[in-house]
């Protein structure tokens, strides 16, 4: 089997020769039945159709003779040439076997309606090429299809993928050469052209299906209360975190369905829908609050559910629902307030230690020097913390080059961090003293603003010198 050759149609050639002296004839070129050629286009991307994947053997029939007229030395019906090729295509001839020449194969004439088969394969050919490119014809009807049904995705149509006919969507030339082994002759030249169908199969595409939104893209991986049972100053908010997986990009809308609980309990009703979106497959976190307010200041049993909606590839809605979550909840005053708020003061907060990690150091300058911190809280709170330097004489200032960082508790207890101070002394080589101290700043439910600060912390330090060397001259 010879290799694939690319070239920019599909020609036949059969060629001979004979002496100048006697008549050389091409005298029968017939090009019957091309067979609809199949050719596959998939979609690698899954947004649009971008490659050409396979092509069937293209099948044909051929007649041809030549005839040879007092031609000395040689038999009539002498070898001559054949020769394939086609717009966008390289070819290879499967059958019938015949032995290779440098621009086709030899042939014995005549053929009567003799089958021929070519193997394909697809080559972007140049412009002005007859054969009808398969990638665009998929794409256009891509668009086509998506135009005139909105509701239904570029992604749903990739995923089902669909069958094209082209007409006349490509060319078979044959050319006939009789007895080629020109000495003292000539070649006598016939050629028939004909046009084939393409068969177009637009192929379904993974890739896009996995892209698809349907009924089971969405999950509720998780709907929990933060407090099963509180105590909160109403009217109030209570709080749910939910955990929501997709498989896909999609968006939709969310809200709270609230359920009857017993005596008390709110009246069955959904709360305001808000919209949620996910950019890509994976697991989305969120926050939702229900009000509260009941009349009485007992316990009272709260159950509700989160409700999310979406529309798949087609345009259809589907909702998902979490299991009901049960709570109580007692309001303790009424006249406004965050729910659960917790009781924060210029006491929620403490500095339970401070301490440097190494009262007297040799370091490289410019340096930093380490504290350890240890806060605790008794509610969950957050605010900011820095450094300031506690001089001899004058009043404290923040520390040069510091800056102030956040902090957070989420519950109550206590945390460990550490916190540096940038060192860098005019004097290097000497042994410098530092006075530090450690300030926290808060807020409470109101906004106002409180702060402690820890006893002051002494340390040393003493800067390394850098020697200069002098260049060596030579």
């Amino acid at each position: 089997m010879r290799c694939l050759r690319a070239t920019s149609f599909l020609l036949l050639i059969l060629v001979g020769s004979a002496s100048m002296a006697w008549a050389n004839k091409a005298t029968k070129l017939d090009l019957l039945e091309p067979s609809p050629l199949t050719v596959e286009v998939k979609s690698v991307s899954g947004e649009k159709y971008d490659l050409v994947s396979y092509t069937d053997p293209l099948e044909f029939y051929l007649s041809a003779d030549c005839r040879f007229d007092k031609k000395p030395g040689f038999q009539e019906h002498d070898l001559n040439e054949l020769s394939f090729h086609a717009d966008a295509l390289s070819t290879d001839l499967v059958s019938p076997s015949l032995q290779d020449k440098s621009l086709g194969y030899w042939v014995t004439t005549p053929l009567d309606h003799a089958k021929f088969v070519l193997k394909t394969e697809y080559r972007a050919g140049p412009g002005g090429s007859r054969f009808a490119d398969p990638i665009k014809a998929c794409n256009d009807e891509l668009a086509r299809r998506f135009f005139n049904d909105p509701n239904t995705s570029r992604e749903a149509i990739l995923a089902e993928g669909f069958d094209l006919k082209v007409p006349d969507g490509g060319r078979l030339k044959v050319s006939l050469t009789c007895n080629p082994v020109v000495k003292a002759g000539f070649s006598d030249f016939r050629d028939r052209t004909e046009l084939f169908d393409l068969q177009i199969r637009c192929l379904p595409s993974a890739a896009a299906k996995s892209k698809l939104v349907d009924g089971e893209t969405v999950k509720i991986k998780s709907f929990n209360v933060v407090r099963a049972k509180a105590e909160a100053r109403c009217p109030a908010k209570v709080p749910f975190k939910a955990s929501i997986t997709s498989q896909a990009q999609v968006s939709g809308q969310a809200w709270l369905e609230y359920l009857p609980a017993g005596p008390g309990s709110p009246p069955a009703g959904t709360s305001k829908k808000v919209p949620w979106s996910m950019k890509k497959a994976g697991q989305a976190t969120s926050t939702f609050e229900q009000p509260w307010n009941p009349d009485s200041g007992k316990w009272i049993k709260g159950k509700t559910r989160l409700v999310v909606s979406w529309k798949d590839s087609r345009g259809k809605t589907w909702t998902e629902k979490s299991a009901p979550v049960s709570f109580q909840r007692r309001c303790t005053a009424t006249g406004g307030g965050l729910a659960l708020a917790p009781k924060i003061d210029g006491g929620t907060v403490r500095i339970k230690s401070f301490a440097v990690q190494k009262k007297k150091a040799t370091i490289k300058c410019p340096g930093k020097v380490t504290f350890r911190a240890t806060i605790t809280s008794k509610e969950r709170t957050s605010g900011q913390v820095w450094l300031e330097t506690v001089p001899k004489v004058g009043r404290p200032h923040p520390v040069k080059g510091g800056k102030k960082r956040s902090w957070s508790i989420k519950k109550p207890g206590q945390a460990t961090s550490t916190i540096e101070q940038p060192w860098n002394p005019s004097k290097k080589g000497e042994w410098m003293a530092g006075r530090t101290r450690l300030v926290v700043s808060w807020k409470d439910a109101k906004g106002k603003t409180y702060t402690a600060r820890s006893k002051p912390v002494d340390f040393s330090r003493q800067c390394t010198k850098t020697v200069q060397l002098a260049p060596i001259r030579r």
